[in-house]
Parts: structure tokens; sequence; C-alpha cells
């Protein structure tokens, strides 16, 4: 179920909740705020039974809003993420141990599988070294040097995040391994690393990163259409990610 919000006239800076409740008992079952939403704004769950939804205004002088409401079935099933492993010790040595299927080794070669499409929102981009031997660098596809770079969050403030939305469109379980490395940091970042589902938000796995500046993976099997959120933990770092790899 959707429920899509517009600030049409933008008059004043509206601020709404938008709860789910039981309609049997009145227990509030989940509850999203919204403001800033000039430009048109989805919530959207996964739902069951019998509900009520509550719009509820935070600011004085304006009206709390909805716009449309909108069913189809549920992706909930068919949006997962199973948490295998942490794994320390491959570093940047992953060919023949992931991305058999394909990968993106950041700033260098992107080469996809088929049955994925890899969208990333938020994130920049930047290069340590371009060329170099030391073992925490991700290999270079066929080459014998490697290279250090990653993908990073926009602010240095705790909380400030990227992500990468990865929709595997055969509906098939697939592996896929993120690659961190702190290569500067001297093992104070800190970062967030959640798997999402892409259609409702709701959080399928979560995981916190910390001395990393060896490297590390972080694999799961994954299912369907979810979003890959990266967030900073730690004030005066980013939050990064070096490398995303397909298949075993």
């Amino acid at each position: 179920m959707a429920v899509y919000a517009v600030d049409w006239d933008g008059a004043g800076p509206r601020s709404e909740t938008i709860s789910i409740l039981s309609a049997t008992s009145g227990a509030v079952l989940n509850s999203q705020t919204l403001s800033s939403f000039q430009g048109g704004q989805y919530l959207v769950w996964n739902v069951s039974g019998h509900i009520q939804v509550r719009v509820t205004n935070l600011v004085a002088g304006s009206n709390a809003v909805i716009s449309g409401l909108f069913f189809s079935p549920s992706q909930a099933s068919a949006n997962t993420a199973t948490y295998i492993t942490t794994d320390g010790t491959t570093q940047g040595s992953w060919e023949g141990v992931y991305g058999a299927d394909g990968y993106n080794v950041i700033n260098d070669v992107v080469n996809y599988p088929s049955y994925a499409t890899v969208t990333p929102a938020a994130n920049l981009n930047y290069l340590w070294t371009a060329s170099i031997s030391d073992p925490r660098a991700l290999q270079k596809p066929g080459l014998t040097n490697r290279i250090a770079a990653c993908w990073y969050t926009p602010a240095l403030t705790v909380g400030s995040s990227f992500s990468v939305q990865v929709n595997l469109t055969d509906q098939k379980p697939h592996e896929v391994a993120l690659y961190m490395l702190d290569w500067d940091g001297f093992n104070i970042r800190s970062q967030q690393v959640q798997i999402l589902d892409a259609i409702s938000g709701a959080v399928l796995d979560s995981r916190t990163v910390s001395s990393f500046s060896s490297g590390q993976y972080l694999v799961w099997t994954l299912t369907g259409n979810v979003r890959i959120q990266v967030t900073n933990n730690v004030a005066g770092y980013n939050g990064v990610i070096s490398g995303l790899f397909f298949g075993q």
C-alpha cells in the first residue's frame, strides 16, 4: 500500500505524521514523518488485515494532506537478505573467491551480471591510488597491479549516507559481497551497512563495520529488489565501500 502526499502550494512549512494503526486495538504499527514534500513523496508499506491510516498535522497554520492511496500485491517475500559471513582475510585478492558472475571494482572496471541492475545514489567517488601492490587494495581484473578507491558518503557528519539499489531481476538467490577498506583512516572509521527492501524500506539486515583498515567483506545471499545503505558513524570520516561482487 502506498500513500502519496504533496505540499502543492507550499504556503507554509507543512509537516505531518502518517501512522499505520491496528483498527482493532489502536496500536501503532508504524509511523513516518513527512516534511519538505513540495516535490511529492510516497510512503510504502506491506500491510495485511484490518488497519487504519492516521494523518496528523505537526505545524500550526497548515493542514495535513494526502493526495492518493495505491494498492498492489506485496513484494516482501521476493526481496530478502540472508547474512552469510564477514571476511577479513581475503583482503583485495577477490579473484577466484568472489565475483564469478560480475563485479564493480570501483573507479576501475564495472562488469555487472545480466541478472543485476545496480543504481548508486548520493555517493561520491575517490581514488586513493591507481596502481599499487598493497594486498589491501583490490585486484584489477586480469592484471597484477591493484587499485585503492571508493564510493563515499557526501558529508563527514554522523548519519551521512549513500545507497546502492541492487535489483536482481531473475528473482533467484545470489551471493553478493561488499568490500570495505579504511585505506587512510587508521582504524577510526565505523559505519553501518543495511540491506533494505527497496519497495517497502523495511530493514532486512544490518551490520556495523569498524577497524577495517586491512579490508573487510560483508557477504549475503540476496533476492529481489534491495537497497544497500552505508551510513557514517564517526564524525570527521566518510562511510566508504570499494567493491561490489556477484557470485562465488
